[in-house]
């Protein structure tokens, strides 16, 4: 069984790995580094990221520190009320840490029922969506025949 993200006495966020092997309890514990790596991996625009939290909805792996840090509890969040939920899809939120409206793609971890999104602020696919239908509109009116 894994714990959700807990804290370390030197305040490091840990997770705790316990089975039972031939009667007796073993615990291991992980630290989050290995998520922490994984997650800044994923870079999409400007702002977009990659953003891993654990079946609680407490985040592993974020690109702000002081969110990993306090282990900040994210389940209030439509997307991570989705994946907590073991749901996969799409979703549009307003997300407090980015002060911004975002759209992302999220799925529930089968086994550890963590949970994976990862969003890019609306703003930045509008701009570029702006962006496609001005050099189409340009590339139209350059198709047009200019008198004969």
């Amino acid at each position: 069984m894994l714990t959700g993200v807990l804290a370390e006495p030197d305040g490091d966020p840990v997770i705790f790995q316990i089975d039972v092997i031939d009667g007796m309890i073993a615990i291991g514990a992980v630290r989050t580094d290995y998520f922490i790596a994984l997650s800044q991996e994923v870079v999409i625009g400007k702002r977009g990221h990659a953003t891993i939290v654990d079946k609680h909805g407490k985040i592993l792996a974020h690109p702000l520190e002081n969110g990993r840090r306090e282990m900040k509890d994210l389940s209030e969040i439509a997307p991570v009320r989705e994946m907590m939920a073991g749901r996969k899809g799409g979703s549009v939120f307003y997300s407090p840490a980015m002060e911004s409206d975002m759209i992302a793609g999220f799925a529930s971890v089968a086994g550890s029922k963590w949970g994976v999104k990862v969003p890019q602020p609306l703003s930045e696919l509008e701009a570029r969506a702006s962006e496609v239908s001005r050099h189409a509109l340009g590339v139209i009116i350059a198709a047009i025949p200019h008198g004969s």
